[in-house]
């Protein structure tokens, strides 16, 4: 990757290129502005580390014009505590400035054990089943996988089984022959065949029909493929990560998915926690979110207070970091003012969660009895009221009309966090 050092010190610039040595990396030292626009604008720089430059009475000035030169450039300013953090964060940023958007954030517990079996994981050739809710980021762990492996350099192939229908799912795993079918107007190379030597990543995999669930179990038993209408078999060496966010023990004994294939693809899993789980990581989130928004985008960086941030690590967040992302990105275009306080996230959280879980509410109760659509009326209607009142059990329970003992145990069989 290539990194541009900044600092008037000559021995800063001697620390940092000892600590950033190493034979991808390429080094551009600076000892002024105008040195750094003159790399930045000629060289494509992944990450730009500043301690001081000559005739800046402000470092933190030239960030956004840094961000207008080179908007995917990471900046890190310098500090004392710097040379651990950034042999931290060195190894999590690739050579190209693309591949920021495959960035896992996180410092909670769960992330950090998370990150470090995604590490195990990756220097095997074993598959590998990534479990976890909508939106809890199941592809960027496997992008993640991918990219600490020793398959890097070859391809990333990524195949939602819920997005293909039925009739096309074989040809697209496995490719045809021109002639094969009627519109097989040429030959088509299948998704097992183009991640030779590199990666598979099966999304939604309990979405996959029975029919090629079999015919995909015989390709990984035998890594061999024959594309349809030809007789001719073909040698291939994929690495299979799948994700699901049902559970698949439970599809295996409702008969909708193959136990053999179950088993062939839960060599090593990898949970991803929900956001609710990880609600030390939400600060950190929203800032990165933010900054890259505001890169991205040019749009005026926003700050959250302390009062909003509590207001958010209370929230149940139904749709994870997704929708974390999306509702940091509607304050930061919507927002009016450069500091958000409660009564914005209040605003704009509750225009999301209105749509979502009116969506979810229908869907759900399609196939449910009386009792659990009863339930997940409850549940909604009290996380709202929770939310509208600050999370405070007691205001809530007036608003309600029922005993504050009475909403702790509802909260308690519903099974809703405060």
């Amino acid at each position: 990757m290539n990194i541009i050092i900044g600092s008037l010190k000559l021995k800063t610039i001697n620390d940092y290129i000892e600590v950033f040595k190493h034979k991808d990396n390429k080094i551009f030292s600076v000892q002024n502005a105008d040195m750094c626009f003159k790399v930045l604008e000629k060289e494509n720089i992944t990450v730009c580390f500043l301690e001081s430059l000559a005739g800046e009475r402000n470092l933190k000035d030239i960030i956004p014009a840094i961000r207008r030169t080179s908007p995917k450039t990471k900046v890190i300013i310098l500090n004392q505590e710097s040379k651990n953090i950034c042999s931290e964060i060195i190894p999590n940023i690739k050579q190209s400035p693309a591949n920021h958007e495959n960035i896992m954030v996180g410092k909670s517990i769960k992330m950090m054990n998370t990150f470090k079996t995604i590490k195990a994981a990756a220097n095997t050739s074993s598959k590998v089943l990534l479990l976890g809710e909508n939106g809890t980021g199941k592809e960027l762990a496997a992008k993640q996988l991918h990219e600490k492996s020793s398959r890097a350099k070859k391809p990333f192939i990524c195949v939602n089984c819920a997005a293909i229908p039925e009739t096309l799912m074989e040809s697209e795993f496995f490719g045809h022959v021109k002639g094969a079918f009627t519109g097989a107007a040429c030959d088509r190379t299948g998704k097992l065949e183009q991640a030779d030597g590199g990666i598979l990543f099966l999304d939604e995999v309990a979405e996959m029909p029975l029919s090629i669930q079999a015919k995909l179990l015989r390709a990984l038993q035998e890594m061999k493929i024959c594309r349809i209408g030809s007789n001719k078999e073909r040698s291939i060496d994929v690495r299979i990560i799948a994700a699901t966010n049902k559970d698949l023990r439970t599809e295996v004994l409702k008969g909708r998915f193959r136990e053999d294939l179950y088993y062939r693809l839960n060599v090593i899993s990898i949970r991803l926690p929900a956001l609710r789980e990880r609600i030390e990581d939400i600060p950190f989130l929203i800032d990165y979110f933010a900054e890259k928004l505001s890169a991205e985008n040019n749009i005026d960086l926003k700050k959250f207070d302390e009062e909003a941030i509590l207001y958010l690590k209370k929230y149940a967040w139904p749709g994870n970091v997704r929708q974390l992302k999306n509702f940091v990105e509607r304050v930061m275009v919507l927002g009016k003012s450069p500091t958000i306080c409660v009564d914005d996230v209040c605003k704009y959280i509750d225009e999301e969660n209105f749509s979502k879980s009116n969506e979810d509410f229908w869907e759900k109760i399609n196939n449910s009895s009386l009792k659990e659509a009863r339930d997940l009326f409850e549940s909604i209607f009290i996380e709202k009221k929770l939310r509208e009142n600050q999370y405070n059990l007691t205001k809530t329970a007036t608003v309600l009309g029922v005993f504050p003992s009475n909403l702790k145990a509802k909260l308690l069989r519903l099974k809703i966090g405060t």
